[in-house]
């Protein structure tokens, strides 16, 4: 994979065939407002589920979860405030 839009997309659809082996119901894929983006939107039951992707194919660049800075948190956040305030 050459290009980070391609390594991305990659990423998503493994965690979007994990989500749907769990059974969770995909919503929509990248969603933007609120000045962010949420890669899956899924549900889980009564539950809404959020989740942002980072596809790594090894350790060297830290783990996923060290790229979800304070920042990319706070823009999820408004993000997902923006999702639910549409969806009433």
């Amino acid at each position: 994979m050459d290009s980070n839009k391609a390594k991305g997309d990659y990423g998503e659809n493994v965690v979007l065939g994990y989500l749907a082996a769990k059974g969770y119901k995909i919503v929509t894929q990248n969603y933007r407002g609120g000045g962010g983006e949420i890669d899956i939107i899924a549900t889980d039951g009564d539950y809404i589920v959020f989740v942002e992707v980072k596809y790594r194919r090894g350790t060297s660049h830290g783990e996923g979860l060290d790229a979800v800075t304070t920042t990319k948190q706070k823009r999820l956040i408004k993000a997902a405030k923006h999702y639910l305030y549409n969806q009433r």
